[in-house]
């Protein structure tokens, strides 16, 4: 910056920086170009616009006419300034890169998961195809020595299912409403009536009191003489049947 009453094109003043003064005695004044960047009317408007590019530029090493106006403690701050930018340039770029690895790694994530849902839904749908199938087979053929599930005695229901054994399934002779009554009817006590040791339709003698059971020949009016004892193989027999055998006596009316 300069200030005096000349022309600004006639003046010969180069600056006061001593850097610049010996340059230009080593190499000469042909070596260097002076060109005005503005003209102000006061020193403290072009010194104001000097401070601008100053801090514009920062410490640059090539300036000459920088020291005369920066010290050395504001000039090692702005090298730490220029340091800590470029610091902070670098860690931006690595952010960058980063954050494009993981918008890449979650691309990738989303499409494996994805391949592996398709994967995972053919396995189910080929697996449910395999039970319809496995299931089509079981229904169309029965494992051997599966007996026909009948009717029970009663006519309403079907016989009740006793048990399970090697895919087979063993059916009671009678249904579950029918068994339910035939044992309450076991538990009942019959009032005068003592079971006896031998079965009254077929003769058949028992070992042991389970063997035979009472069946009562006609509920209504239950009497004793409505009473008999008979083994489970004739009560099970009369279940089916209903009929009790009649003798050779006729009833007097």
């Amino acid at each position: 910056m300069r200030t005096c009453k000349y022309e600004p094109k006639n003046d010969n003043y180069w600056g006061s920086s001593q850097p610049l003064t010996e340059d230009i005695g080593k190499l000469g004044i042909n070596q260097f170009k002076k060109r005005i960047l503005k003209t102000w009317n006061t020193r403290s408007q072009a010194s104001k616009h000097e401070r601008s590019i100053l801090k514009k530029y920062g410490s640059e090493k090539t300036f000459y006419n920088i020291r005369g106006y920066l010290s050395d403690a504001r000039q090692a701050e702005i090298a730490v300034e220029k340091e800590q930018l470029t610091e902070l340039k670098l860690e931006k770029e690595q952010l960058t890169e980063l954050k494009l690895e993981k918008e890449q790694l979650i691309k990738d994530i989303k499409k494996l998961e994805k391949e592996q849902l398709t994967e995972l839904k053919l396995e189910k749908e080929q697996l449910i195809k395999d039970i319809k199938k496995l299931e089509k087979v079981s229904l169309g053929r029965k494992p051997e020595g599966q007996k026909e599930r009948t009717i029970c005695s009663c006519g309403e229901r079907p016989v009740a299912i006793n048990y399970k054994k090697d895919g087979i399934t063993h059916y009671r002779a009678v249904c579950s409403t029918c068994s339910k009554k035939r044992a309450s009817s076991k538990n009942k006590n019959f009032k005068g009536y003592a079971k006896k040791q031998i079965c009254e339709k077929c003769g058949f003698k028992a070992m042991y009191p389970e063997q035979l059971d009472v069946y009562v020949v006609n509920i209504n009016p239950l009497m004793v003489m409505n009473l008999k004892t008979v083994c489970l193989n004739c009560e099970t027999e009369l279940q089916h049947t209903k009929n009790w055998p009649q003798g050779d006596l006729i009833a007097d009316y």
